[in-house]
């Protein structure tokens, strides 16, 4: 096995979401009358600065915290993007798209097992001898850098670095993804029916919650994060006590689904053991134990559903009458 490297697992974020420097720049930008090509550039330029700032210059480490920080924000440009899309732009929305959908893909494996050592940190392991905990804690941080040097290279290749040319490129950005058709349509017209178009895209997915599988559930965890960030933009043309309160919402759900994502990332698991012979016991004892949570995060999340889908906003369709 490998050196053992600092990649400071104590410092993982809980939960999911995580705070952003757009948030306020943004909402403090939007206006009741803005057309849809002003909302555009506020949400790109906002984002696209945003990701270039956590964006690691080359040798930087990835750490756990830096990682979490890119993907969050890697998620609020797509869902942002994906809001305006017309027949006139949707090329050139959807290559970005793509080209943001494998960065975030790139640094999953490092986030997943960021989030798994944290979790068996946290565990008891009555039974199991301190050397084992070491031995398979050590296994996954090697398989860690693995991914963090594979992710690194990937983030200064050919094509990420073009990635960070064209998001510094605003104006180009304008010119290729903003409709003209747009500009006669208000900000006040358009966000209740993306909203309410993402909050029935979760809401079907969420349908017969009992009944769901993880991967169900974790495609409704996907539709919950449109309907997060999405809000997050438009959260200043509401009434701000009834916007704080559906933020929060939206906040639980997501750290209860994100909760219930991490405890089916027992794969890394199962590639520590075979890699080891030696680890096995240790790594069937904390998949045993993570899976034996999922019934009470499952609740958890289900709460967290329905006191979404009853906030006053939510009810009311998102309506900006």
């Amino acid at each position: 096995m490998g050196k053992r490297t600092n990649t400071a697992v104590g410092k993982v974020p809980q939960g999911e979401g995580g705070e952003s420097r757009i948030g306020n720049t943004t909402r403090s930008r939007l206006r009741r009358k803005s057309s849809l090509g002003d909302t555009f550039e506020v949400l790109n330029d906002a984002a696209a600065a945003e990701l270039m700032r956590l964006w690691p210059a080359e040798g930087q480490p990835l750490t756990p915290d830096g990682v979490h920080a890119i993907r969050v924000a890697i998620r609020r440009l797509r869902s942002g993007l994906r809001q305006f899309r017309t027949k006139e732009t949707s090329n050139a929305i959807r290559a970005r798209d793509v080209q943001l959908r494998a960065l975030a893909m790139a640094l999953a494996p490092v986030r997943e097992l960021d989030v798994l050592r944290r979790l068996i940190l946290e565990l008891r392991h009555d039974g199991l001898a301190d050397r084992s905990v070491e031995m398979l804690d050590l296994a996954l941080e090697n398989a860690r850098q693995r991914h963090a040097e594979t992710a690194a290279r990937q983030l200064n290749e050919t094509e990420a670095r073009a990635l960070f040319s064209a998001l510094a490129d605003t104006a180009e950005a304008h010119r290729r993804m903003i409709d003209a058709s747009q500009s006669a349509i208000t900000v006040t017209r358009h966000a209740p029916r993306q909203l309410q178009r993402a909050f029935k895209r979760l809401a079907k997915r969420c349908h017969d919650f009992d009944r769901l599988g993880l991967e169900e559930l974790h495609e409704a965890r996907k539709a919950l994060k449109t309907l997060r960030y999405t809000f997050e933009l438009y959260q200043r043309l509401y009434p701000s006590k009834q916007a704080a309160a559906t933020a929060l919402r939206l906040k639980a759900m997501q750290e209860a689904f994100g909760a219930l994502n991490d405890l089916t990332l027992t794969h890394h698991l199962q590639d520590a053991a075979e890699v080891d012979g030696a680890l096995g016991f240790a790594a069937g004892y904390y998949a045993g134990a993570l899976h034996a949570r999922i019934p009470e995060v499952r609740q958890a999340a289900e709460t967290a559903w329905d006191k979404l889908r009853r906030a006053p906003l939510v009810e009311n369709r998102f309506r900006l009458d």
